[in-house]
């Protein structure tokens, strides 16, 4: 099924896949040390998990460096680390392909 923040399906067995693909303009300026960040909004999941699903993302872009994951008791949205790094301050444009796998019952 497809809605606003992305496409699930929902399998008889309780399998639930989600996925999108998002494009970002995020302005790496937050030093540390030697290098520059800046946060990656959360996607908010296009139906609900049981649990924290597991999370597989594809980076396309300028990005230098880049860490994602979904932490704690994340059932709506990948509310875990999402940061940009790069070498300097700079808006940097990416696009992330996401997909979360996990139960919906």
């Amino acid at each position: 099924m497809s809605v606003g923040n992305g496409q699930y399906i929902k399998f008889g067995n309780g399998v639930l896949m989600s996925w999108v693909y998002k494009t970002y303009s995020i302005q790496t300026g937050i030093k540390f040390g030697t290098y520059y960040y800046g946060i990656i909004p959360a996607w908010t999941f296009p139906y609900t998990y049981k649990v924290a699903p597991n999370m597989f993302v594809s980076i396309y872009g300028g990005a230098s460096g880049l860490t994602i994951g979904a932490r704690g008791n994340a059932t709506t949205t990948n509310s875990g680390e999402r940061t940009l790094i790069s070498g300097m301050s700079s808006t940097q444009s990416i696009s992330i392909s996401w997909l979360a796998i996990g139960v919906w019952k």
